[in-house]
């Protein structure tokens, strides 16, 4: 159960930071569009690292739930993170 309880504080982290990836996009987008090209890339670079820190996150958390394969949890997580967006 102890595994459990971890993967699904991994996979909570996954979706916090993929929000505010998301979010750090559309502020990227907004800044492009003020011609502020400064901010611009600081967001596009926040949103990177917190894309990046999302997979790594839901794959940390979907292999402590028994998925041992690195590949195959990035996939898994790819799918779930796809299909979240689809449900918005």
């Amino acid at each position: 159960m102890a595994n459990f309880g971890s993967a699904m504080k991994d996979i909570r982290k996954a979706t916090r930071e993929n929000a505010k990836g998301l979010a750090d996009i559309d502020q990227a987008r907004r800044a492009e569009e003020r011609g502020d090209w400064e901010k611009t890339q600081e967001f596009e670079e926040r949103a990177s690292t917190r894309m990046s820190n999302a997979r790594k996150f839901g794959v940390e958390g979907l292999m402590s739930l028994g998925v041992k394969n690195a590949e195959l949890a990035g996939r898994a997580y790819d799918t779930q993170v796809t299909q979240a967006g689809m449900d918005r």
